[in-house]
């Protein structure tokens, strides 16, 4: 089943590798992490994908092309708010060690995975991330330059 943006869950429950998550809107397609959220992934990494409370996240950012946000739209939420910390960080946690776009792209497929996201689904939105989403990783990585 497709959720659209305003049926993405505000608190969901620990499910394995993840911590709860419970996000509070603070706008049309924006969330703060109340508390912190962490995805241990299966990979040999030195710790958690850590979104500290108080984050923001966009979830989900799906381009409004009409294929794309029926495929991606709604699909994962645990996922995507492990993705987002990694992209807005470019670190596993705060002051953690830094990770590639590429390494953090392929973190979000194995969270995909562990969040229960059907294969089917998994693939195509992992690839619009990898086509699309050096937009993102490039803003927040000019910014973090700036600071």
């Amino acid at each position: 089943m497709n959720k659209r943006p305003l049926d993405i869950p505000l608190n969901c429950r620990a499910t394995g590798p993840f911590s709860a998550l419970r996000l509070e809107r603070i706008g049309p397609d924006l969330w703060r992490h109340l508390d912190r959220f962490e995805y241990r992934p299966p990979a040999p990494l030195p710790g958690p994908v850590v979104a500290a409370a108080d984050a923001v996240t966009d979830l989900d950012s799906v381009p409004r092309l009409p294929l794309a946000y029926w495929l991606a739209k709604g699909r994962t939420v645990k996922g995507a708010a492990a993705h987002d910390a990694l992209y807005r960080n470019g670190r596993l946690w705060s002051e953690g060690p830094k990770v590639t776009r590429r390494v953090a792209d392929r973190i979000f497929v194995a969270a995909m995975r562990d969040e229960g996201v059907r294969i089917r689904h998994r693939w195509p939105i992992w690839l619009m991330v990898r086509a699309f989403g050096w937009r993102g990783w490039n803003r927040y990585r000019r910014a973090e330059a700036r600071a």
